[in-house]
């Protein structure tokens, strides 16, 4: 269940990587649609986390929580310390 809610927004994230993505060429480009799949992907994701039940949900969730705040504690303590 853990890996469900990552997968969930990985499958929409194309429109977040293409518009971080340099552009070369007019200023007329357009970002790329969430398609079909994504959103097959997605309701996916939904569909199976809401077949995990309430409490493999809970755990899950809890889980996801505990690795965000190990995440931003290793991000702060690998930025150099700038003099302002």
């Amino acid at each position: 269940m853990a890996a469900v809610i990552p997968y969930a927004f990985c499958a929409l994230a194309v429109r977040l990587v293409a518009a971080r993505a340099p552009r070369s060429g007019g200023s007329g480009e357009e970002l790329p649609r969430i398609g079909p799949v994504e959103i097959v992907a997605f309701a996916f994701s939904l569909f199976t986390v809401y077949g995990c039940g309430a409490e493999a949900v809970l755990y899950g969730l809890l889980l996801l929580l505990l690795g965000i705040t190990v995440y931003v504690w290793q991000r702060q303590r690998s930025q150099p310390i700038t003099a302002a």
